[in-house]
């Protein structure tokens, strides 16, 4: 299926003239993995005909179908959906144990601990041209807004407790309302991963700034670790 699509539908498409009206790029990558994973949920049937158990099967799935989506087009909201699917898969099936947890939970705490230092950074006045970078622009290029030093301070601030917290709950440690904290802020982060449908996040409409460009590649995909982090140190 994959050998004869790439040479017989997809190379043959591809090279011919595009006149859509939508991003080449973009398309090329979704038609190309979305053809590729109807072969890997074959293959999965394949596994659970010859007696692979069924929440091995479901969860390894999930997790090459995300993992591919996420190096072929990290914009795409269908792989945290995937990684979502073979974490429920894994769990279900006792194959996700709690070291298994506790090390998303402290790969999260580390990326918030940086991400946290980089907002500090950035209150102290960051460095030449990180505003493009980091501030969401209109089309014209302009900075939709400019935050004050204390707000981006307290940004910090908060992503270093949520950190603690994260470390917090991954060592044991009862603390009132952790439990209750970090519900809320994988509430958040699961927010601001799906967007406001303008300027961030999965649903936004344009992928072509620096800001949005970053967005697709680190900024959204770290709210879905910290999302993720913050699940897992709750399952523990």
């Amino acid at each position: 299926h994959s050998g004869l699509g790439e040479r017989e539908l997809l190379r043959p498409l591809f090279a011919r003239e595009w006149d859509l009206g939508i991003p080449r790029d973009a398309a090329e990558r979704i038609l190309r993995f979305a053809w590729h994973l109807t072969s890997v949920a074959w293959l999965g049937l394949a596994a659970l005909a010859l007696g692979v158990s069924l929440w091995m099967v479901l969860a390894a799935v999930a997790f090459s179908s995300g993992l591919a989506i996420f190096v072929m087009l990290r914009g795409h909201l269908a792989w945290p959906i995937f990684f979502a699917g073979a974490l429920a898969a894994g769990l279900a099936g006792g194959l996700v144990g709690a070291g298994t947890l506790a090390s998303v939970s402290v790969a999260a705490a580390l990326a918030l601990a940086l991400a946290g230092a980089l907002h500090l950074r950035w209150a102290l006045g960051g460095g030449p041209g990180e505003a493009a970078a980091v501030i969401p622009t209109h089309p014209d290029g302009t900075p939709r807004f400019k935050p004050p030093w204390w707000a981006t301070v307290a940004v910090g601030l908060a992503l270093l407790g949520g950190a603690a917290l994260l470390l917090a709950r991954t060592l044991g440690w009862a603390l009132p309302g952790l439990q209750l904290t970090l519900v809320l802020m994988t509430i958040v982060f699961t927010l601001r991963a799906a967007g406001d449908g303008r300027t961030v996040g999965f649903s936004k409409p344009r992928h072509e700034s620096t800001f949005e460009r970053l967005d697709d590649r680190f900024y959204t995909p770290l709210s879905v670790l910290f999302a993720f982090g913050g699940a897992a140190a709750l399952l523990l």
